[in-house]
Order: structure tokens, then C-alpha cells, then sequence
């Protein structure tokens, strides 16, 4: 440890106070959150008096016992000027090291009382240790508990009691019986007929920007979570004690870091550091020292119960969606857990079962989500829920018997339970506002969630140059923009009205009106016809999905695919007479096109193909090939040769590209920059960043859309995206009586 309790120097410069006994730095009275090692480096910096302190010696102070690379330096002396403000009080010293140079006052120091004498008592304690083998068995389906049998109670014969002693014991025994009975039915918590205490729903944080992914501690005494910071400029992890101590900074990477989890010792934080190639696992130990790198994944974290391997989801090849892997943590070794599922369906966010047997999963198709498990071992995957909507989060329940995750699949995003072996799920009441990032107590008496808030929007933007406007205001999700071909109006799918159905708006923003009303069944995906009369779009019903075409100006609309089949994602034909979409009907998503009147379809693609979109030239269209699978192809309207465009890897599953005459359009996330507007010219091949349309933000813009001109685009964005994080005590099951 750097400081001892003989250090009792306090020290001001400017708004702060650097408390060296209390670790602790203040801000005009307030405390600020730091980590331990940086606190360290600045006491160091500060009691060199403007002396320059080398790398090597800054090292040796704070890694005594290390041997640690000069960037974890330089990352604790960004935290601190982070920290500190742009005020000039650490300077850099290339190829050297730093000095404190701004003014700095030490206060007097404070006299302690002398330490009691210490009395030391010397005892023997004897133990006997037995050793246990394991016999590892192999996984079994699990059972849900409410099919387990209930034994009858069996009374065994009373042994003849010693003379003077029955009536008393039997006065005992039933005071026994009677006082059980009565703890049961006033006090207890999952008693069969007694009440429970009722759901205690407290806020847990109320800092600006958003706090999301929480996370308990092993012993259930902290919550790990990821804050974007009192300035909103950068996601880290951070830990918060539920006794009301004092919250603590644990990563200070200018990267996005997320998704902490804790390993089952309490010691380490797994969490996913956000880089251009993907999310890098890394490990950070909460005592100090260096982070761990241990790989890079796409989806998905959670801890072995042998603190051995974290559950991921990751790509088996480049091409194909990802899939749950097992990710050794001291070799980076990754095993495949799950192989089923076609091109369409992704998986992702994984969690360990208690017992270590199961990993569950969420699988993501177009069409919504569902929850899954896999043996731990690998092998076949089982389907937990059935019913359609949008599963965001999920967390076991300590016992091992259910999950409670949460899901739209009422409309909005509300906690759920289910039992492992899957059945009816069961809404949990009683919560406050929309609910994700849902996560259990490892006692169980405890749920802790991010109470959602958002508003999407449709913003419009032109290509070099303005600030974006607005369109739309709604409280509620506006999405899925696409410009009519005169650029004068807005196709959309929104939830406003309760349902998700089509709505059309002028592009400055007026005379908004509904175009659909399917009263519950989602509508999404519109497309404007060439001429901009009609509007394709797509319905979803349970796992199924058909394509519809209705008059711009509203009607009834027009069911042009049938079967047991997903057909989504429609869009026209540059001449008008027919619509590409995506359909499963052959096992694999591929497009196929149909006219637009109705008729056979026929299919176009032999190798996926997901979202198509034609080129205005008419004679090519442009697609992916399924969520999550990154580049863009190519292929004539008709059908034929099937290939890759450039070297575009661009993610699609946010549909965050648009076809231009000569040129596509597209939107990633550059470090640094943040959400960059890009040009890729299809003649040269050649790509270009135009201007950046959010900086250094997550979500990013989404469901990209372009005028004819090509000098404006429109786009959904998030506004307020996230929220605070809940802790509800007194949670139980809602599926046990």
C-alpha cells in the first residue's frame, strides 16, 4: 500500500482537496470517484512538490510487486486529468515522465492519538478436514419444479419414552410444531400458504447520464454496473456497495467498457471493452494490478462456478451469425457450445447455469427473440419460450428451476419468469417503469434492473454540412424511416397508438397520420413504391411473417405471400412490378421476388440473402446476408452470379446502409470520432468519411434512408436511451406458491 496512517498531510489546488488518511479527492466539498491507483499516482505527483517523477520510478511506486507495461502509466494519468479537469495540472514529459505543476498548498497536519496497545491471545484450535471427490456426471435435462413429486410425510415409530418425560415432551413437541406452523404462515417468505412481504422497489442511482448492465457481487453486498460518467462522455465499469458506501471507479480506458461481471471469488470484473474489430474480454482484479486481455467475441459474458471459463457468443467463421462458445480465461482457448440454428438467428448474451450444467442464451432472429439452453459440454439446443417479441436480458434463479428475463412481448419491456423446462411465462408486477438488464441476488431476495427510458426519433440530416433536425416527437418509438421517392414525405413504423403499425409524415415534419391498424400484430419494414402510391411492408404473427402492400394514403391493405414461412423485409423493383423480400421457405434466408400484384415467387439468391435493396440503375440489387454477418453483396435482379462488394464490412443488423446512383451510403462507429456518415464509390471502389453523425455515443443512429439527391439522409435515433438502475428487495418467485 502506498500511504500509511502516519501520513496525515491533506493538500488543496484549485476546486479540489487531496485527502490523503480518508483516500479520498474532493471537488468544492464533493467527493469524486477514483480508483485506487490513480488516487495513488497523484498523491505521488503531488508530494514531489513539481519535481519530475520518471516512468520507471512511478512504476516502481505503484507496482511494486509487477512487472506492468508503461500504458497502464498512461492510462491512470489520463483518468486523472480526465478527472481533474483541462486545467494543466499534470504535465507530460515525452520519453520521461510527469510532474504536478500547478499550485498546490499542504495543510497542517492532523495529530492522531496514540494506538492502543495491542494484547495478543494465544489459542489452539483443532480441526478435522475431510476430503470430498467429485465424480463429474453428465448433464441431465433439468426438470421444472413444478413437476417435481411432493413425498408424503411418513411418521416413524416413537421409541418408548423414559417414564416422567412423555407428557412433557409431548407439550414440546406440539409447541414446536405450533411455533413452526405459526413462523411459516406470518414470517415466511415462500411458505406455501403464507403472505410473502411485498415487493420493496428503491432507486438505486440517480447520477446524470445513464447507468446500465448491473451486476450483484457474489456475496450480494455490491452491484457492478456501467456509468457513462457526470459528463455523459465515456462508459466505464464501476462498483457500488449497497450499504451506501462510497461508489468506486474500476476501469479508466478511453474505449467504451460494459457488461461487468463478477467472478464467482468476488476478486475479478469480466466486462467488454469495445474496439473497431470487435469486443475484447477483459479481466481487471479488483485488489489492483494489470488487466487481463483474454479475447475477442461479438456477444454475450458470464462466469464458469469454477471461475474457469466465461460463456461468449462468437462467430465459428466470418461469414457465419454467432454462435455460444466456451472462452477459457487463462488461454483464450475457445471452445463451440452451440451449432444449430440457420444463417438468420443469432446468439447472444449467455449466462452459466448455477450448477455449472447449462448455459442459457438469447437466440435473435428478424422476427424477434427467444431464450434457449445448451449443456455446458456442448450439444443440442432447447427452446425455453415461445412467444413472440424481443427478449433484452435474463438471469437465473439461484435455485437452477426458472429465468426471469426481460421482454416486449407485451408491448413494452417488463420482467418475466419461466420455468427450465419451459411452459407459460409469468409476468412480474409490481416493478417500476419499462425494465431491462434484468439480474437476480445470488440469495434470490434480490432483483436489480435498469429502469428503462427511451424516445427514438426521426432526425434529418444533410450530407456535408447543417445540424441535424428533428422530425418527429413523440414520447414513444418512431423507427424504420424510408423517404418517398419525391423526398417529400416519410414512411415509418411507430408504437404510438399502442400497436406497432405504419405511419406517414411530411419530411419537415407535419400532417402525420397512420397508415395501418392492425390491432396487434407488428407491422414494420415499410418501402415506398417507385412511383410513392404504395407502401410495402411486412406483419409478424408468432414466428411467421408475411409481406403486405397498402395505398400510401391508408386502406385496407394487401396480403401478397402466404404459408408457414418468415417473409420480411420487402422492397420494390426499380420499374415498380415486383418486390424482393426475404423468406425462409427453402430452411436458409434468401430473396426472392414476387410481383407486385400477387403471384408465384421466385427465388433469386442461392448463398443468404437478408435485406436487398435495388440500385436505382434497376438492373442490380444490393443486400447482407444476415444478421450480424458483415459485408454487403451483389446480384443481378434476375438472379445470377452472387459476389461481394469491395471489402465492406459493415454490420447490418442495424440496417445502416443506403444504395446511392453510383455510391452506397453508410454509418459505423469509428473510436474516437464516434457515428461517421461514409461513402463508398462503386465505380472506384474507394470509401471516404463524409462528416460524423454522433459522436462518441452508444446506440448510434440507425435504419439509414437517402434521397434521390443524395444530399440528405434520414435516420432513428435514440435520445435517452437508458436510465437508472432499481434494486427491488424482497424479490421471490412468482411461479412457486
Amino acid at each position: 500500500m502506498l500511504l500509511d496512517k502516519r501520513d496525515t498531510e491533506n493538500y488543496e489546488f484549485g476546486p479540489f482537496r487531496l485527502e490523503t488518511v480518508e483516500r479520498r479527492l474532493l471537488r468544492d466539498g464533493a467527493p469524486v470517484p477514483l480508483t485506487p491507483k490513480a488516487f495513488d499516482l497523484l498523491v505521488l505527483l503531488v508530494r514531489a512538490n513539481g519535481r519530475l517523477m520518471s516512468k520507471t520510478e512511478l512504476l516502481d511506486a505503484l507496482w511494486p510487486d509487477a512487472e506492468v507495461e508503461e500504458v497502464n502509466l498512461a492510462n491512470n494519468v489520463s483518468l486523472l486529468r480526465k478527472t481533474l479537469g483541462d486545467r494543466g495540472y499534470i504535465e507530460t514529459v515525452p520519453r520521461f515522465g510527469y510532474r504536478f505543476s500547478g499550485e498546490c498548498r499542504a495543510l497542517a497536519p492532523v495529530i492522531s492519538e496514540p494506538e492502543p496497545e495491542l494484547v495478543i491471545e494465544r489459542r489452539t484450535v483443532t480441526r478435522i478436514v475431510t476430503h470430498e471427490i467429485e465424480v463429474p456426471e453428465p448433464p441431465e435435462p433439468a426438470i421444472p419444479i413444478e413437476a417435481l413429486p411432493v413425498s408424503p410425510v411418513r411418521l416413524l415409530p416413537a421409541a418408548e419414552p423414559k417414564k416422567g418425560r412423555f407428557l412433557t415432551g409431548l407439550i414440546l413437541g406440539v409447541a414446536v410444531v405450533v411455533g413452526i406452523g405459526l413462523g411459516w404462515r406470518f414470517f415466511g417468505k415462500s411458505g406455501p400458504t403464507g403472505p410473502r412481504l411485498p415487493l420493496r422497489v428503491i432507486p438505486l442511482t440517480s447520477d446524470p447520464g445513464r447507468e446500465t448492465r448491473p451486476a450483484f457481487s457474489p456475496d450480494g453486498k455490491s452491484l457492478a454496473y456501467t456509468w457513462d460518467g457526470p459528463d455523459g462522455d465515456n462508459l466505464d465499469v464501476y462498483v457500488r456497495p449497497l450499504d451506501g458506501g462510497p461508489v468506486r471507479r474500476v476501469t479508466t480506458d478511453p474505449a467504451t467498457d460494459s457488461s461487468p461481471v463478477w467472478s464467482p471469488d468476488g476478486k475479478r470484473l469480466a466486462f467488454f471493452r469495445y474496439r473497431e474489430i470487435g469486443l475484447e474480454v477483459v479481466v481487471a482484479n479488483l485488489d489492483g494490478g494489470p488487466e487481463h486481455s483474454v479475447g475477442i467475441v461479438t456477444d454475450g459474458i458470464s462466469w464458469s462456478p469454477d471461475g474457469k471459463t466465461l460463456a461468449v457468443s462468437d462467430r465459428p467463421t466470418p461469414d457465419q451469425p454467432p454462435r455460444v462458445f466456451a472462452l477459457a480465461v487463462e488461454s483464450g482457448l475457445k471452445k463451440q457450445l452451440a451449432f444449430d440454428g440457420g444463417p438468420e438467428l443469432s446468439d447472444g448474451r449467455t449466462r452459466f447455469s448455477p450448477d455449472g450444467k447449462w448455459v442459457a442464451f438469447i437466440r435473435n432472429s428478424s422476427a424477434g427473440s427467444e431464450l434457449l439452453v445448451v449443456p455446458a459440454t456442448g450439444g443440442p439446443t432447447r427452446r425455453i419460450t415461445t412467444k413472440a417479441g424481443r427478449v433484452d436480458s435474463f438471469d437465473w434463479l439461484p435455485d437452477g428451476s426458472g429465468l426471469i428475463f426481460s421482454s416486449s412481448r407485451s408491448g413494452k419491456y417488463q420482467a418475466w419468469e419461466v420455468g427450465i423446462g419451459g411452459g407459460e411465462a409469468v409476468p412480474v408486477s409490481g416493478l417500476d417503469g419499462q425494465c431491462r438488464d434484468v439480474t437476480v441476488s445470488p440469495d434470490g431476495t434480490r432483483l436489480a434492473y435498469q429502469r428503462w427510458e427511451t424516445d427514438v426519433n426521426i432526425f434529418r440530416m444533410k450530407v456535408l454540412g447543417g445540424e441535424p433536425v428533428r422530425v418527429t416527437t413523440a414520447t414513444q418509438t418512431d423507427d424504420s424511416p424510408v423517404i418517398s421517392p419525391d423526398g417529400k414525405r416519410i414512411a415509418f413504423m411507430s408504437n404510438r397508438s399502442g400497436f406497432w403499425d405504419i405511419w406517414v409524415i411530411d419530411a419537415d415534419g407535419r400532417n402525420e397520420r397512420q397508415v395501418t391498424n392492425f390491432h396487434g400484430p407488428p407491422a414494420g419494414s415499410p418501402r415506398w413504391s417507385p412511383d410513392g402510391t404504395r407502401i410495402a411492408l411486412d406483419v409478424h404473427t408468432n414466428q411467421l411473417a408475411d409481406v403486405y402492400v397498402v395505398a400510401a394514403d391508408g386502406g385496407q391493405p394487401t396480403r401478397l405471400t402466404t404459408g408457414a414461412f418468415r417473409d420480411t423485409l420487402p422492397t420494390w423493383s426499380a420499374d415498380g412490378k415486383h418486390i424482393i423480400f426475404c423468406s425462409n421457405r427453402t430452411g436458409a434466408p434468401q430473396l426472392w421476388k414476387i410481383p407486385a400484384t400477387g403471384g408465384e415467387a421466385i427465388q433469386v439468391t442461392q448463398h443468404g440473402g437478408w435485406e436487398a435493396f435495388a440500385a436505382p440503375t434497376g438492373d442490380r440489387l444490393y443486400y447482407t446476408k444476415g444478421v450480424d454477418i458483415p459485408g454487403l453483396w451483389t446480384v443481378p435482379v434476375g438472379g445470377g452470379p452472387e459476389t461481394p462488394v469491395g471489402k465492406l464490412q459493415i454490420q447490418p443488423r442495424h440496417r445502416n446502409w443506403a444504395v446511392g446512383k453510383d455510391a452506397l451510403y453508410y454509418i459505423v462507429f469509428m473510436p474516437g470520432s464516434g457515428w461517421m456518415l461514409n461513402r463508398y464509390d462503386l465505380k472506384t471502389g474507394d470509401a471516404k468519411p463524409l462528416r460524423v453523425v454522433r459522436k462518441n455515443e452508444v446506440p448510434g443512429p440507425v435504419r439509414l434512408t437517402m434521397t434521390r439527391t443524395e444530399d440528405e439522409i434520414f435516420y432513428a435515433l435514440d435520445e435517452r436511451s437508458g436510465g437508472d438502475i432499481v434494486l427491488v428487495e424482497n424479490f421471490h418467485s412468482v411461479r412457486q406458491p
